[in-house]
């Protein structure tokens, strides 16, 4: 469900497909090498792969600050 809500909200930001959330700045954010190590280097070079990574990160960051606090 996390990750088909980081989806949508993705292509609504960037108000296109992937192509328009994948740009060459993208491959060349502050973000990129943390990509590349967890993707693999060639991440940026499809658009659709990108993509889905790109939401797979929002997925799991939302996942952990939902997550209720607990000491135990």
């Amino acid at each position: 469900m996390l990750l088909s809500l980081a989806m949508s909200l993705l292509l609504s930001a960037c108000g296109g497909g992937a192509e328009t959330a994948v740009d060459p700045e993208t491959a060349a954010s502050a973000y990129a090498q943390l990509f590349r190590q967890e993707f693999g280097n060639t991440i940026f070079a499809n658009t659709d792969a990108a993509f889905n990574a790109i939401g797979l990160a929002i997925a799991a960051f939302e996942r952990t600050r939902l997550q209720p606090f607990s000491s135990k």
